[in-house]
């Protein structure tokens, strides 16, 4: 963290803009800590917050719009052909393309705050085919939301930003992280009362069939 302090001091909206978007993709930049520390030179005034927010969210969006390009171009056939190695099936992909076209909305809003899934969920976007206008719609809603928090954290927080950051941090991912299991159970619910709904109408046809 300490050559980004450096980095951002000299280089401010640019160096900002480019962690962020290479952040998303590959790199392991402690992205919450560096927003945060955005909001605190808004807050010294040597960044202006709206800017230093508009730039973090299009750096986050650029990376998120990469690795959505990169998941569709490798497509089903590199799970085909890797993901036995990582122990992904292309069972299983199916399985969360059909989870990400109920619920890819929301997930894409809430996935921002957990570290490490917000970078995967861009790829599974791009591979499951998620509809790319509702992809581009999500992510920059999730993106200006959680840049927009932590960088106003810095700035109200001033000099006590890292405190507060760290504490936000963990009270936002475990928010986050409740969401999306209720989220999942919804899915499973929904899936058990179809499946009991079907064995219902079954079992009705058969008894109208002994009457008969």
């Amino acid at each position: 963290m300490q050559h980004a302090v450096s980095f951002m001091n000299e280089y401010g909206y640019m160096f900002l803009f480019i962690s962020m978007a290479l952040g998303m993709i590959i790199l392991p930049v402690p992205l919450e800590a560096l927003l945060g520390y955005s909001g605190y030179l808004s807050y010294t005034g040597e960044l202006q917050w709206l800017a230093t927010i508009a730039i973090a969210t299009i750096g986050t969006f650029t990376g998120m719009i990469a690795n959505y390009w990169i998941g569709k171009k490798l497509g089903y056939e590199f799970i085909a052909k890797y993901g036995h190695y990582v122990y992904i099936k292309i069972s299983t992909i199916e399985k969360i393309a059909k989870w990400f076209n109920k619920y890819g909305n929301k997930l894409l809003i809430l996935i921002f705050f957990i570290p490490g899934a917000r970078h995967a969920i861009g790829f599974f976007a791009g591979i499951t085919k998620f509809p790319p206008k509702l992809y581009c719609i999500c992510t920059a809603t999730g993106a200006f939301i959680w840049s927009s928090a932590y960088i106003l954290i810095g700035n109200l927080a001033g000099p006590g930003w890292e405190l507060y950051n760290e504490e936000i941090k963990k009270f936002m991912l475990s928010t986050s992280i409740v969401l999306l299991i209720l989220l999942a159970a919804a899915y499973l619910a929904g899936k058990s009362s179809t499946r009991i709904s079907g064995w219902g109408w079954r079992l009705r046809r058969k008894l109208m069939n002994l009457i008969r």
